[in-house]
């Protein structure tokens, strides 16, 4: 992947997953080897199991290293990469929900400035 930017992506399976040049991308995957970034920030990765169901589980899939990211540009292996972040699949959900608190949030807000934009007569208006 090079040059992504502000995007999403669902990747069920993948044996390998290279990102250049990308920034603000959240990947959802299973990959049995662990990514490697280069020239890329705020990236984000989250947990996928593969097969979603666990009762169907291959042993040919291999285990997910979502989280064994290499940073080819963060020389310093003492010390995290700030270019990336990993999720397990409870943070993800934890993350979703309080997006979509936020986004209630916003709505109802919407609604009570639209109630009182509409209780004003007209000589109130200026």
């Amino acid at each position: 992947m090079t040059n992504c930017r502000k995007s999403t992506f669902d990747i069920p399976f993948c044996q390998q997953l290279r990102i250049h040049d990308s920034d603000d991308v959240k990947i959802k995957i299973h990959v049995i080897s662990g990514p490697i970034i280069e020239t890329c920030s705020a990236i984000k990765f989250y947990q996928k199991d593969f097969p979603p169901n666990k009762s169907d589980n291959d042993e040919n899939f291999g285990p997910n290293l979502y989280w064994d990211v290499k940073d080819f540009n963060w020389l310093k292996n003492s010390v995290k990469s700030p270019n990336f972040e990993v999720f397990t699949c409870e943070e993800m959900q934890l993350q979703d929900h309080e997006y979509k608190a936020g986004e209630h949030s916003k709505l109802s807000n919407l609604t009570n400035d639209q109630d009182h934009y509409d209780s004003l007569s007209s000589d109130d208006e200026l």
